[in-house]
Order: structure tokens, then C-alpha cells, then sequence
């Protein structure tokens, strides 16, 4: 099944369920609104940022965003107040990517393919390593392996293994990558013009591709075991 909004697409669109409410930002814009999860309504709008905010993401409490202004910002979810700023120490692109790993790691990836690694409980920089993607689109941890997959505008995804920050494997038959996702059943969903899934216990076989979406797929969620995506073709499927 598919759906179509008012929107003509979702191509800039970046969200993160929160503790029963959606926080959601256009991809054109440096605010983050609130929503309710259970009546659709705004509720509430964050700000702080000076540049377009392009990936949000939550875990334990917190709320992560992205933004081209160079920095991620922590927000107490419950509170809505900021609690936090990380910036790179030097050569810092539009933060364009984030995912959170074990031991209070946080991964960002930016406009200039660099990867960093922060601990976002103290909060300082860790790392920096050059990815080898000419600009970092998308960053997935998964923590089973204890690796983290990149992906970018190179039409590559990357496999770092976090332990030495060294890629062990890269698959290069995609296209540009736009979005991924680690799914409840541990198979990784990258979104490009299809969607393809990876099985990593198999060393990240292809199992299937998907070839609905008429436009580029941007954007991934779940809810339990059901998988959705959203495309700049304008549809959620």
C-alpha cells in the first residue's frame, strides 16, 4: 500500500519518533516542530540552530539534530530545552548524518566526507577519519557487529568496523545513497532509486530489492516489523 500527502515530496524531510510525539524538520528550515503522535497537531517547536537542520535522531531521552550549520544539538526531549552542542575541532562540513552507538558514541558524517566520533555525555570529539564518500549522506550503527555502515554520493556504503575505525568491507553496486536503516529483524534497508536489503550475518548479501518508488527514496522508519519509505516521488510505501 501507498500513501500521498499535501507534499509534493519528502525529498528534504527529516523525523524521529519521540517518546510519543513526532519531531520533524521540513529540510528547508533551522526550527524543529513538535507534533503529537496521537492527534497530528504541533505542539511545540525548538530552535537554536543557524542552518538547515537534515537528520534527527533519538535515543534515551535525547533528541539529536543535524544541522548545515556545522554543529548536532542535544535537546532534553521532555523538556524541550537544549542540553548540549557538538561541533568538529577543525575542517568541519554541514553536519548531514548521525547515529548513535553503545558508550555514549555518537557518529556524524558531513558535506566534506568527513566521519567523527564524539562522546556525547561528556560532550567531546573522539575522531575524525576522511570516509572516503565525497559527501556523507547517511550513517547506520549496528551494534550487533560493532560496525557502522556509511553511505554517500560516491554510490558506495562503507562497513567500519568501531573498535579499530578501519572499513572492512564496501559494496559498490548502488547508486547514490540517500538513507538506511538497521530493520527489528537486523537486515540493513539502504534507499537510493530502489531499496535494497542486506543481510549483515551473511556479509552483507543482497536478499531482495524493491522497485516501487518511482523517484529517489529518502527516508526510512518502523514501527515493530513493518518497514516504511519515503520518496521524492511523493508517496510513503
Amino acid at each position: 500500500d501507498s500513501s500521498k500527502g499535501g507534499h509534493s515530496a519528502f525529498k528534504e524531510l527529516a523525523f524521529a519518533f519521540v517518546r510519543g510525539e513526532i519531531w520533524c524538520s521540513s529540510g528547508d528550515g533551522t526550527s524543529i516542530d513538535v507534533f503529537s503522535g496521537r492527534s497530528g497537531s504541533c505542539r511545540f517547536f525548538v530552535s537554536g540552530h543557524r542552518g538547515i537542520v537534515k537528520a534527527l535522531y533519538y535515543h534515551r531521552g535525547t533528541a539529536f539534530s543535524a544541522s548545515m550549520d556545522h554543529t548536532v544539538r542535544l535537546w532534553d526531549a521532555s523538556e524541550y530545552r537544549e542540553k548540549g552542542v557538538l561541533k568538529g575541532k577543525a575542517g568541519t562540513g554541514g553536519v548531514r548524518a548521525i547515529s548513535v552507538g553503545r558508550n555514549r558514541r555518537l557518529w556524524t558524517g558531513d558535506s566534506e566526507g568527513n566521519l567523527r566520533v564524539f562522546d556525547y555525555d561528556v560532550p567531546k570529539e573522539l575522531d575524525m577519519m576522511k570516509s572516503g564518500n565525497r559527501s556523507i549522506n547517511c550513517i547506520t550503527s549496528v551494534e550487533e557487529h560493532g560496525q557502522i555502515l556509511v553511505g554517500g554520493s560516491d554510490r558506495k556504503m562503507r562497513v567500519w568496523d568501531v573498535n579499530n575505525m578501519k572499513v572492512i568491507k564496501m559494496i559498490e553496486d548502488m547508486a547514490y545513497i540517500n538513507c538506511m536503516m538497521v530493520a527489528n529483524d537486523g537486515n540493513v534497508w539502504t534507499g537510493a532509486r530502489d531499496v535494497k536489503v542486506y543481510e549483515p550475518r551473511m556479509n552483507y548479501k543482497p536478499v531482495k530489492t524493491f522497485h516501487d518508488h518511482t523517484n529517489t527514496v529518502t527516508r526510512f522508519s518502523s514501527v515493530d516489523s513493518t518497514v516504511f519509505s519515503g520518496s521524492a516521488d511523493g508517496t510513503v510505501l
